[in-house]
């Protein structure tokens, strides 16, 4: 979550790489630190409102731009196709998505802070609808960028023959959109979209293993007997030590892919 807003503002705001993913790692940790629970759970309500409405925002424009092709042509294959011997690897990437991993601690938390098991099983219905409705807009995007003609653009990094993004820049798809085929004020509200996505995320998963690691390993193994206050102030100092972790990665594997 770190590296894909590093990657974002880097794009659209032209900040050196490592800066940002620094400067967005130091953002999530600061009002986790302070806020906890409340802070993550209210400003996830306006992270969603602003990817939601950001996204679908940017879409109109980068659709209209003259240096994309026609989605229905025969010459954009946007759909694109999978080898034989890549189906295992998406066989084992949507089973990750379905059944959950690490990074699924952020619903868990959601669940068993809920004031009642029948508000679980609401937000757990909601929140497969919402998924379905929340994809539209990137799979949008990511055609865009497909039937896209970047050598016509100004984007000035590596292509390929015919014009299209290497396999290496599949992970700044979004920010190179906003940016090279939406007027300024758009790629601003699509930069917040972005990076309320990524925020929103980044705080769940370092407070929820902060969490897990004050109650699950420093009370049940190291400290029984330890206060409430105590728990306390061990989940903010593994906040911290979480957040720098997560940065450390970030600088360090460049693959979103590689570091789930």
């Amino acid at each position: 979550m770190v590296l894909t807003s590093g990657a974002t503002l880097a794009v659209i705001i032209d900040m050196d790489n490592r800066t940002s993913v620094i400067f967005s790692a130091c953002v999530a940790v600061f009002y986790t630190l302070f806020g906890g629970l409340y802070s993550v759970a209210y400003t996830d309500v306006i992270q969603l409102f602003c990817i939601f409405i950001g996204l679908w925002m940017c879409i109109p424009f980068a659709w209209a731009n003259e240096h994309v092709k026609p989605l229905s042509s025969m010459e954009v294959d946007w759909i694109g196709k999978v080898e034989p011997e890549y189906y295992w690897f998406y066989l084992d990437y949507g089973l990750l998505l379905i059944f959950g991993g690490i990074p699924w601690q952020v619903y868990f938390q959601r669940v068993l802070s809920s004031k009642t098991a029948g508000r679980a099983q609401i937000l757990s219905y909601v929140a497969a609808i919402g998924c379905i409705f929340m994809a539209i807009p990137p799979v949008l995007i990511g055609a865009i960028a497909k039937g896209t003609a970047w050598n016509e653009t100004g984007y000035k990094g590596d292509l390929t023959e015919d014009g299209q993004l290497t396999s290496e820049q599949t992970s700044m798809i979004l920010p190179l959109v906003l940016q090279y085929l939406t007027p300024d004020f758009i790629s601003f509200f699509g930069l917040g979209a972005v990076s309320a996505a990524v925020m929103s995320s980044a705080d769940s998963s370092v407070l929820s293993a902060s969490s897990m690691f004050a109650r699950n390993v420093y009370k049940l193994i190291f400290r029984q007997n330890a206060s409430e206050m105590e728990i306390i102030w061990v989940m903010r100092v593994s906040i911290l030590v979480v957040g720098f972790l997560a940065t450390l990665m970030a600088l360090t594997i460049p693959s979103i892919y590689g570091l789930w």
